[in-house]
């Protein structure tokens, strides 16, 4: 979770507090390892960066995928 912030030094451009969901899934067989994953389950729409004229730059939106990984 991450707590109320300002953008700028007059605290005119605020973001409200906000929670993110993530989940990682997966299964290790000897050298090979799959994984399902994703990230903002809910798809919150949060401000990753604020700046003093009131831009945003939103957050990532809702992503998801697999990840095969192997060692050798």
């Amino acid at each position: 979770a991450v707590g109320e912030q300002y953008f700028d030094l007059p605290n005119r451009y605020k973001q409200d507090a906000y929670g993110l969901l993530n989940a990682r899934a997966g299964v290790q067989h000897k050298r090979y390892g799959l994984a399902v994953w994703a990230r903002n389950l809910t798809d919150t729409y949060y401000a990753a960066y604020g700046f003093n004229f009131g831009a945003v730059t939103p957050g990532q939106p809702r992503t998801y995928g697999v990840t095969l990984t192997g060692s050798f």
